[in-house]
């Protein structure tokens, strides 16, 4: 039986999930490293072996591909659609893609009196270039979805986990003190997922009654076993009176060690 929807698992921690992560999204991210990586190893060996299988020189793009040549690139190639459709551009600032087309990054080799696209693209090229100081630094790429302008597969995964998912309006708070499994319990009843006898008759499982099997009074939620049942108050606070005591002795024998050992 599921209890709690995948999609609900995999969600980040504070989107109210188990952190989990999706494979497909790690998957886009890693290929998209190899994207990123193209654009930035001018001399890598790899990058011109790609170069020379797909590039056309009838034409320009950022990022060559020959759809007709299966394989690795291929794939790598096509994230392209499906980061545009979790908010992720990966041609955003691509701006003047006719000039590129024409002659690449020699600007020079563009007449000023050519009309058309290429006409427009100039013209705004040279309204941004004309507020601009040029210094002697080497040009580079950022990447502007990292505050440190550094391509990191992290950053690709968390735009992609959040995508289309709301913050609830309570944030389950993990205790790295409590072992995972103690704290998945808590995050079940939370969410009212435990196999109580309310939740199992709305799965439709049959239950002799739904009534706690503790007090008799009320239905037995998790709300109820935890809260407000009567004679699971005096279990809990036997055990809240035992787990404080266990402190007190762990706190002391901490304190008390490192003295010992000088």
């Amino acid at each position: 039986m599921n209890w709690i929807a995948w999609n609900k698992v995999i969600a980040p921690i504070e989107y109210g999930g188990l952190g989990f992560g999706s494979l497909m999204d790690a998957n886009l991210a890693m290929l998209a490293k190899w994207w990123w990586r193209f654009k930035v190893q001018e001399k890598g060996l790899w990058k011109r072996v790609i170069w020379a299988i797909h590039h056309n020189s009838r034409s320009w793009s950022a990022i060559p591909a020959k759809l007709s040549i299966p394989g690795q690139w291929k794939q790598i190639i096509n994230i392209q659609q499906h980061l545009s459709r979790k908010g992720i551009d990966l041609h955003k600032h691509t701006r003047f893609p006719s000039l590129f087309g024409i002659v690449g990054w020699r600007l020079s080799a563009v007449q000023l009196g050519q009309q058309g696209q290429e006409a427009g693209e100039l013209s705004g090229l040279m309204g941004i270039l004309s507020s601009v100081s040029v210094s002697s630094n080497l040009d580079s790429v950022k990447w502007g979805l990292h505050q440190s302008a550094e391509f990191t597969v992290r950053s690709i995964k968390e735009i992609l986990n959040a995508y289309s998912r709301l913050e609830p309006g309570y944030k389950f708070v993990w205790n790295s003190w409590v072992p995972k499994k103690v704290g998945f319990v808590t995050w079940r009843a939370k969410k009212e997922r435990l196999p109580t006898r309310a939740a199992l008759q709305a799965r439709n499982i049959q239950v002799n009654s739904v009534m706690c099997a503790l007090c008799g009074d009320y239905t037995e939620t998790s709300d109820h076993l935890f809260v407000s049942c009567s004679k699971k108050k005096k279990k809990a606070l036997n055990a809240i009176v035992q787990a404080l005591n266990a402190i007190v002795h762990v706190t002391m024998w901490s304190i008390w060690m490192p003295l010992a050992n000088e």
